[in-house]
């Protein structure tokens, strides 16, 4: 996989979270928040600004 196919993978799923993440509300998700954190730290990683 190529760096570029990476980013656009993980924008992709970065986006997804961030809907989900709507769509509950106030709920608390710490698994969710995980992998929010998770995946934009790996978006910096590779020159993503989140």
């Amino acid at each position: 996989m190529t760096p570029e196919e990476m980013k656009s993978i993980l924008t992709n799923q970065y986006a997804d979270y961030q809907e989900i993440k709507q769509a509950n509300g106030d709920h608390e998700n710490k698994e969710l928040e995980y992998k929010m954190k998770r995946t934009a730290a790996i978006l910096e990683s590779l020159g993503v600004n989140v």
